[in-house]
């Protein structure tokens, strides 16, 4: 046996030191010639570069030790954004081989299937069934088992029995890749210090600098010197120790939440250390600021971002950045879920208020959560409200409501609302419904949805001895309209920043679109359908959560690419019609009654036709 001689070049610390004194040379030529270890420079240098180099045995632990949750004492990757490959790579039914495989897995009286697209772009279905098996009963199982895993702008054409199918191919991709190679830390693993260790500690005791103190018998003038040696080489104290604070916040900077690490102040435990720093403003101080910590998160969510092939920086763009990282991290953790059934299109058979896929993924992005299909009309009179086109309501109603303030109250009356942090409730509205005069008349028109949650939209007005008024004006008009009247200012401005919230509370809950997919618009005309049309009609006071120009970007970039899309933005009385139209062609469709089906798909097409 023999011991084999390590070499030098792979030591880190001996690496460190290395380059360490190559440097100091270069900066300092003839200035400094001593490099022995004697001199307090090189010592210093040595006693740092020690420190770096714990610093690297640190981060040479398993990844998998930064994300353990110590409270609970538990692994949980999927918090962290690291999901499972059976997870992220959860079988969806897009090619002709999903259909046969979760027809032939599905049914067990079916032995053998092949599809096809027929001449219309429909899926025409063979298969080959077990002896004595019921030839309808399979047939109806098919139909119903295609349209509850159907996709955008597909149909099904014809399902025929045969009595004979050839083997088919076996999936080569079967085996999906791996995502990261993460597995649970063993019980030996280090774990990352608790307190740092100053490296003050480390040095020679004659420097006086060490957990023992000065030595007996030494001046005040040597006290003095000592202290500050001790101050200055708090700077490197503190470079090793937020360092290694910024290793122990792992876990917490890549939990996919709004968390974020605690402040704290770096504890550097040194003998007489209250002499060097004032307590009271280093316990008020923070190294970092939430700022800092907000950054960090968000680079490591643009890394996750880059995983999965998405942009949620993006979509979120316009808020703050602990808001944006919120949002970003929420969905990022819905994305698998929702990109299961990103392409699927609503069960025909499930009635007329089961939603698409990509609603239900744009509606997570969005913020607000959509499972079924809710008409607008019904929506704003469950608050008693008739919601009118601009037209409408500038021509026909803002008589009851306008007031030219200009010449009835000089201009240093007119005050700016304060903006107040509220929260909406729907406990609230009966309180609103009292005090809001254009709820009295339970009105809205388009212009408030989209300008309505905005405070600097309104103002104050003064009226001396009749107390206040709260106005409303839309950008770009001339007209100023009277919200309602007050007694208290203080009873005004907490009012208005609730109205505020609750018309923001309205955007988001009437936030839809609608597909329609024009291969299932049958209008009994010959001709091959516009099987890969799309058309998505939207609100138009969708506008007021995300621009015209971003909506349509989101719903693009989220779609297949052979589907033509198309967008119809309709105004509230053109959604109204649309609405009841639609409704009645869903219901057509699951009921199979082809004269309607027939009918309202004309109706429908007339409509878009004119958007």
């Amino acid at each position: 046996m023999f011991i084999e001689r390590r070499d030098k070049n792979t030591n880190y610390y001996k690496v460190l030191q290395s380059r360490t004194l190559d440097l100091l040379q270069h900066l300092s030529g003839n200035v400094w010639t001593d490099f022995n270890v004697h001199d307090p420079g090189v010592t210093i240098a040595d006693i740092f570069n020690y420190g770096l180099y714990e610093l690297h045995y640190m981060f040479q632990f398993p990844f998998e030790t930064y994300l353990s949750i110590e409270e609970r004492k538990e692994l949980a990757y999927h918090r962290k954004g690291f999901f499972s490959s059976g997870y992220i790579f959860s079988h969806s039914i897009v090619t002709v081989s999903d259909y046969e495989r979760l027809i032939t897995d599905s049914i067990t009286e079916v032995e053998a299937c092949r599809i096809s697209l027929n001449d219309d772009m429909f899926y025409h279905i063979e298969v080959q069934l077990t002896v004595d098996a019921d030839k309808e009963q399979v047939s109806n199982s098919i139909e119903r088992l295609y349209h509850s895993n159907r996709n955008l702008c597909e149909n099904l054409g014809e399902i025929l029995i045969v009595s004979h199918i050839g083997s088919p191919e076996a999936d080569k991709f079967e085996n999906h890749p791996q995502t990261l190679g993460l597995r649970r830390p063993d019980s030996h693993h280090p774990k990352m210090p608790q307190n740092y260790y100053s490296i003050q500690n480390h040095f020679p005791e004659c420097y006086g600098i060490s957990e023992r103190g000065f030595p007996s018998g030494v001046t005040e003038e040597y006290k003095a010197k000592v202290s500050q040696l001790k101050a200055y080489l708090l700077i490197f104290d503190y470079l090793l120790a937020d360092t290694e604070n910024q290793a122990k916040n792992i876990g917490v900077l890549l939990d996919l939440s709004k968390k974020i690490p605690d402040k704290e102040t770096l504890s550097i435990n040194i003998r007489n250390v209250e002499e060097l720093v004032d307590k009271k403003r280093m316990e008020a101080s923070n190294i970092h600021s939430d700022v800092f910590w907000h950054i960090q998160k968000s680079r490591f969510l643009d890394a996750l971002d880059s995983i999965y092939g998405e942009d949620t920086r993006k979509i979120y763009n316009d808020m703050d950045l602990p808001c944006q990282n919120e949002k970003r991290a929420d969905i990022i953790s819905a994305f698998p879920e929702l990109n299961k059934n990103r392409f699927r299109s609503f069960n025909i058979f499930d009635g007329s208020d089961k939603i698409t896929g990509i609603r239900q993924t744009i509606a997570a992005m969005l913020g607000y959560d959509a499972k079924e299909e809710i008409p607008l009309s019904n929506f704003f009179a469950h608050y008693r409200l008739r919601l009118l086109e601009d037209s409408i309501f500038f021509t026909k109603y803002k008589y009851k409501l306008s007031v030219d303030i200009v010449e009835e109250t000089s201009v240093d009356e007119i005050e700016k609302v304060q903006e107040r942090d509220m929260l909406y409730k729907e406990e609230d509205y009966k309180e609103l419904s009292m005090r809001i005069s254009i709820l009295w008349h339970n009105l809205l028109y388009e212009a408030f949805l989209v300008y309505g949650s905005n405070i600097d939209n309104y103002r104050l007005v003064h009226q001396r001895e009749k107390g206040y008024l709260l106005i409303f004006k839309v950008p770009k008009k001339n007209d100023w309209f009277v919200i309602s009247p007050f007694y208290e200012k203080e009873a005004l401005i907490k009012t208005a920043n609730l109205f505020c919230q609750f018309i923001r509370h309205l955007n988001v809950k009437s936030q839809t679109f609608y597909l329609i997919e024009h291969i299932l618009l049958n209008d009994d005309i010959k001709g091959t359908p516009d099987y890969n049309k799309l058309t998505i009609v939207i609100p138009r006071w969708a506008k007021a959560i995300y621009s015209k120009a971003k909506y349509e970007e989101l719903l693009r970039n989220r779609l297949p690419a052979h589907i033509q899309v198309e967008f119809g933005w309709f105004a509230v009385g053109k959604m109204y019609r649309f609405e009841e139209v639609y409704y009645k062609w869903r219901k057509a469709i699951s009921d199979k009654n082809q004269s309607d089906i027939v009918r309202f798909s004309k109706v429908i097409k007339s409509i878009l036709d004119k958007k």
